[in-house]
């Protein structure tokens, strides 16, 4: 019997544990967000964030902007998700109700400067995931 991973080569963690804490204590005292009293939505959210450092696929660039390089989906190019602004919030009024992840992909194309939010759409469900978490982080 083979000793080998059946489903590929286990991937070495690139931070550990303390490393993407503080990476996501980084983020979080950048963009002045209060994660003092997460509530389940938000520690679910940095749960996500924290293993996509770990994983090395999620970093903070000079300016403390987290980058994500899609793991799975077909397009590899890192996204820069900036700052929001009020055209960020304003973004979601655009797409009518009970259209949600319209909206979420609407705003992850107005953070990143993505001008194809058919772009998130079309990405694997596990990278969708990465990008919605710090959407929502960003508007919790």
């Amino acid at each position: 019997m083979s000793d080998e991973n059946p489903v590929g080569p286990v991937r070495p963690e690139v931070l550990c544990e303390e490393q993407a804490e503080a990476e996501f204590n980084r983020l979080a005292e950048a963009n002045d967000l209060d994660t003092a009293d997460l509530g389940s939505l938000a520690s679910a959210l940095k749960k996500v964030i924290v293993r996509s450092f770990k994983k090395g696929v999620l970093t903070l660039d000079d300016n403390d902007n987290p980058v994500f390089t899609p793991k799975y989906s077909d397009v590899k190019n890192p996204l820069t998700f900036h700052r929001p602004t009020g055209a960020t919030l304003l973004t979601m009024d655009k797409k009518p109700d009970g259209q949600d992840f319209a909206k979420l992909f609407a705003v992850a194309a107005e953070l990143t400067r993505t001008t194809n939010q058919a772009y998130f759409a079309r990405m694997d469900v596990a990278d969708s995931r990465v990008v919605l978490a710090i959407v929502n982080l960003f508007l919790v």
